[in-house]
């Protein structure tokens, strides 16, 4: 008598769930490809953000929410908390309730007054000039926009010059297909558009995207979203190359239908969507930012965060074989916003790895000046706190432990705090958000315009003497000089 247990179904029926299990799949990578929240702007994983997902920016029911859109790279579009002093390396720590956008919808509501303001994230690491302008045109497809507040820096002041962090010849063919619809949508910019255009088209990297994909380039974009397919041909070729790359993914920006081709983002979508994450509310926000910042507080009584800086000399983005490209795509945003009714805030971060001395002769005089010469007089604004912050150098995070050192330009939640109010108040005073100042030079948070401190904690932070010695002379020199800030509060 033959056991039951050997006995296996019915090459119909075995078929049949083949067909079942690859439907339902079809169907699952339909329904992410196609619900409009899914479309996501930015490259962090679904499942990490604990925060309005950049998709919310577009959600029907926020129509009437004033937006403001973060674009750029790590200087303005990061999460990090605070360093891991306990493990090895000294990893940093990241959330994205620890983000700009989520530390400035708590500062607007708590401390300019300024509630129901909706602040954004509108780009990645690592991207360049050429690539912000995808997240530009992102920003500008929601209602309401009020105003794109930009930062970009050290390692992003890169244009046709392609990175391991960038696809720059498909991004050359993106971005002409953007330009086109822009002179259409903002006519009175054209005269600045043509002007970038005849710099984008006359690139070697625009000759290379041009071989690369071919003259029928276009019949593979998608239009909605502005994404360059591959040929299948070039598609089995990047899945062949390292994945460190960021050709080999494309998900150079999250994947704009996200499970387009990885099973991993189709689970990512299915979690967030399923998950209490989707109802995260604006109080349970607040209160995870601000549980991030005293977790940040709690260790900067350590003394190993005064390891010296790994100082970066100024690099001008407007002199150099790039500059007339960086020039003109400075112009031209500022006029596409300008005729979109949308306030540019270009926005220089706290930082302690440029030195008063480099910052007077070259920085602000070759690259912040320069911005300001050119978007002001369209009516944006400039808000320049590079060296005016009252941030002290434990506010930033630790690159490493061996030797310890770090940027110097990446703040952690508190100095994420300081930072969203210098950059609010100069907003407010512009006009370019409807917050409220407080009288008089100095309040209780240290910072000159806000109304208080939203944050319970700040009372308890440590005394921190000032003090940002070089890494290059390897423990050998003393403090640098560094000047007391202008608007910022007591360090």
């Amino acid at each position: 008598m033959e056991s039951c247990a050997h006995q296996r179904p019915p090459a119909a029926a075995r078929f049949a769930g083949v067909l079942l299990l690859a439907a339902g799949f079809g169907l699952a990578w339909l329904a992410c490809a196609a619900l409009p929240q899914l479309h996501y702007a930015e490259s962090y994983p679904l499942f990490r953000r604990q925060q309005l997902p950049a998709s919310a920016y577009f959600d029907p029911a926020r129509t009437d929410e004033p937006r403001h859109a973060f674009v750029g790279a790590s200087y303005i579009i990061n999460a990090w908390v605070d360093n891991d002093l306990d493990s090895k390396g000294w990893p940093a720590l990241e959330d994205p309730s620890s983000s700009y956008a989520a530390t400035a919808r708590l500062a607007a509501q708590r401390e300019f007054d300024a509630p129901g303001q909706g602040f954004y994230d509108m780009g990645r690491l690592g991207a360049g000039f050429l690539e912000h302008l995808w997240y530009v045109n992102q920003a500008l497809k929601a209602p309401n926009l009020k105003t794109v507040i930009y930062a970009t820096g050290h390692t992003n002041l890169t244009h046709f010059t392609d990175t391991p962090w960038t696809d720059v010849e498909r991004s050359c063919l993106e971005t002409a297909y953007i330009l086109e619809q822009w002179k259409l949508r903002y006519p009175a910019a054209g005269p600045a558009i043509d002007e970038y255009v005849v710099l984008l088209t006359a690139s070697p990297a625009y000759a290379s995207a041009l071989e690369r994909f071919g003259a029928d380039w276009r019949s593979r974009l998608d239009g909605r979203e502005v994404f360059l397919n591959d040929t299948p041909r070039q598609t089995l070729a990047n899945a062949m190359q390292s994945g460190s790359h960021y050709r080999s993914a494309a998900g150079l920006r999250g994947n704009p239908h996200l499970a387009v081709n990885k099973p991993a983002e189709l689970r990512d979508a299915l979690i967030w969507n399923t998950s209490l994450l989707t109802r995260y509310g604006e109080q349970s926000r607040e209160r995870r930012t601000l549980l991030l910042l005293d977790q940040n507080a709690a260790g900067l009584g350590d003394p190993r965060l005064d390891a010296p800086v790994l100082l970066n000399p100024s690099r001008n983005p407007f002199d150099g074989p790039e500059a007339a490209a960086n020039r003109a795509w400075t112009r031209m945003v500022g006029e596409v916003l300008r005729a979109a009714g949308v306030r540019l805030v270009w926005f220089f971060p706290p930082e302690v790895s440029i030195t008063p001395q480099d910052y007077q002769r070259h920085y602000l005089p070759g690259f912040v000046n320069a911005v300001r010469a050119i978007v002001e007089p369209m009516g944006h604004v400039v808000s320049d706190h590079v060296l005016d912050h009252g941030l002290n150098q434990r506010e930033f995070i630790m690159e490493s432990d061996s030797p310890p050192h770090q940027t110097g330009y990446k703040p952690g939640s508190v100095g994420k705090l300081k930072a969203v109010r210098l950059l609010l108040a100069d907003m407010t005073r512009a006009g370019a958000f409807p917050g409220r100042l407080a009288p008089g030079p100095e309040t209780l948070s240290g910072s000159p315009g806000a109304l208080g401190s939203c944050w319970p904690g700040e009372a308890r932070l440590p005394a921190v003497p000032f003090c940002v010695r070089d890494f290059s002379l390897r423990g050998s020199g003393g403090c640098l000089p560094w000047p007391k800030p202008e608007t910022g509060g007591v360090r």
